[in-house]
């Protein structure tokens, strides 16, 4: 009988120990827990070129003061669509934390740069957002490779 009431014991502190993490990740936001780079840049992928790609993604930190993940993807994109590519990526981001119920607080970004004397596409923009008592930034950046490959990183910071 000890063994019964020794083994039920346990299992209750295991159990109760499992929530108290479950607890701590419901702080986290619907746009964080489902944001997908690779499936915003399937949703473009007209203005891809055939090739590969390579996924990656990780998250880390305590879940205070805040947390980060990011993603990053390699595409390769015909520099006359690169433009267009960006512009989607940038709508399908806007659209994904509106879709989560987040706030979007603030964006920017480098919409046309200028290099040269040229325009050049853009590299970089970033979106603010609030859901509920979470707070978060999502950053994308494009980094122009060899040719027509293009790195995108995704960053997503929030407490």
């Amino acid at each position: 009988m000890k063994r019964v009431a020794l083994l039920v014991a346990v299992l209750l502190v295991i159990g109760s120990l499992a929530g108290c993490g479950n607890a701590a990740r419901e702080a986290e936001s619907a746009f964080k827990a489902g944001f997908s780079l690779g499936a915003i840049v399937k949703a473009n992928k007209g203005s891809l070129m055939a090739g590969s790609r390579i996924s990656s993604g990780t998250e880390a930190g305590p879940p205070e003061p805040f947390v980060q993940r990011h993603e990053g993807m390699i595409v390769q994109v015909d520099p006359a669509h690169a433009s267009a590519f960006m512009d989607g990526v940038r709508t399908a981001v806007e659209e994904t934390l509106i879709r989560s119920g987040a706030r979007i607080l603030g964006r920017g970004g480098d919409a046309r740069q200028v290099a040269d004397g040229k325009p050049v596409d853009p590299t970089y923009f970033w979106f603010g957002y609030s859901e509920d008592a979470v707070y978060g930034v999502m950053h994308i950046w494009a980094v122009p490779g060899e040719g027509t490959s293009l790195t995108l990183i995704a960053l997503i910071t929030e407490s």
